[in-house]
């Protein structure tokens, strides 16, 4: 393909008129590009970006709300397959985090590259293999990222990536707590096996 008629002037020109566009069939945008700066200089002077969606909230609903229902399923798919990427892992465990750092009060101040090296294949508490990409929901295999000590937050070099199944045992408890209960099971155990 070397020409390409433009959508807005109608005209068919070479490729090498037309912007670059990942997203689009054709890799090409649909302007070209004389077109292009048309536009832009039309925007600028008109309403800015941000006052024209504000003025046209109520239409930009209801074109998203019609896209919805004539694709049932279609986001609620592409959500479900981005969350089953590494990105998606990533990205869901920041930003719960983040929430429960605020709801706590504690600090917070971990990204992406933090999180990256302590992705593990199996859980360093229990040994159990890590589930990283499921399909939602906590399961005991779910990988989880813990404060190893809670109070400091979550905070470079204080957290970890455990099984779900571990980080609910573990929960905000101390070592002295931990040790106290371990001991009680075991003592409880012990009594009722021999019985």
């Amino acid at each position: 393909m070397t020409e390409k008629i433009c959508t807005v002037c109608k005209e068919q020109k070479l490729i090498e008129r037309f912007s670059k566009r990942a997203r689009s069939m054709d890799g090409l945008s649909c302007c070209c590009r004389e077109c292009k700066k048309k536009s832009r200089n039309k925007e600028r002077d008109a309403l800015s970006n941000k006052l024209w969606y504000q003025k046209n909230k109520e239409r930009r609903r209801e074109v998203h709300k019609a896209w919805q229902e004539s694709n049932p399923g279609k986001k609620e798919a592409s959500t479900a397959a981005w969350r089953r990427t590494e990105a998606g892992w990533l990205s869901r465990m920041l930003a719960n985090a983040r929430s429960r750092a605020a709801k706590k009060g504690i600090p917070f101040s971990i990204d992406k590259d933090d999180l990256k090296p302590l992705m593990v294949s199996h859980c360093p508490a229990l040994g159990i293999e890590l589930v990283y990409h499921g399909a939602g929901g906590n399961r005991y295999d779910s990988a989880s990222l813990d404060r190893i000590v809670p109070s400091l937050g979550y905070v470079p070099g204080n957290i970890a990536v455990i099984s779900y199944k571990a980080n609910r045992m573990k929960s905000d408890s101390t070592t002295e707590e931990l040790l106290m209960l371990a001991k009680w099971v075991a003592d409880n155990t012990l009594s009722m096996e021999v019985a």
